[in-house]
């Protein structure tokens, strides 16, 4: 497969570890649907490495594009990445995956459930006009976001969900300001300690009306799953590690 290539535009820190990269693509990419990934090759001390990154906005022109990811101590291609300078270059294949929402499913579904921890968070963020779309179309459907993150400072993409702390923020984002979209955030390190498998109980019973969808850790992962393993509901997973 030939891959394409991006040159880079410019990075942003949403916190401390975590950083936003903004690329402009050579060819349009006509193809991407909100969920999806590119998968990018570096070559470091002539070593050549591949790793995935979800796409979290992608523009009109369908060619300037940001990717989110977290900075790992001794990780190849995050620090690859954090190092890059305007202009540079990198090479790139798809857009690929099919974490992207169900169109047959959600037409019968009252409601979507999307939970992610960490960076997980990113498919969900580009998804903000699909979902939009769907709510507007669908007068029953309800959509839960449950962002699951340490501490408060992590929950990156906030301004774009949280209609009571950043009401006049990103007027863009018309998703948060839908009556029938509810953003709920878990603090695993806080005093107020909770867990994203706290608020999906909250909306019990889970039926197969539920559309779930799961994205971040392994653990979190295969926790939720067991936590519904008894419901009827459809359950759609994308592991970041």
């Amino acid at each position: 497969m030939q891959s394409l290539s991006a040159k880079f535009i410019s990075k942003t820190y949403l916190t401390p570890d975590v950083l936003s990269l903004c690329f402009q693509a050579d060819n349009p990419l006509i193809t991407f649907m909100p969920g999806q990934f590119l998968t990018f090759l570096f070559v470091v001390d002539a070593q050549e490495y591949y790793r995935p990154y979800s796409i979290a906005t992608l523009d009109a022109t369908q060619t300037l594009f940001t990717i989110t990811l977290k900075i790992l101590s001794g990780g190849i291609a995050s620090n690859h990445l954090q190092k890059m300078q305007p202009g540079d270059v990198l090479a790139y294949f798809g857009p690929h995956g099919d974490f992207i929402l169900n169109q047959a499913s959600t037409s019968k579904a009252l409601r979507l459930i999307l939970v992610a921890t960490g960076t997980g968070i990113v498919p969900f963020h580009a998804m903000q006009s699909v979902l939009i779309k769907q709510l507007r179309q669908h007068n029953e459907l309800q959509v839960y976001l449950i962002h699951g993150v340490k501490t408060e400072p992590e929950l990156i993409y906030r301004h774009a969900f949280d209609r009571n702390m950043f009401p006049q923020e990103d007027i863009n984002s018309p998703l948060k300001d839908h009556p029938r979209f509810f953003y709920r955030f878990s603090l695993s390190q806080e005093e107020q300690c909770n867990r994203v498998q706290d608020h999906i109980k909250q909306l019990s019973p889970i039926t197969a009306r539920d559309d779930i969808y799961l994205c971040g850790s392994s653990h979190m992962i295969n926790s939720t799953i067991q936590l519904l393993q008894d419901s009827q509901a459809n359950i759609f997973i994308e592991k970041f590690s």
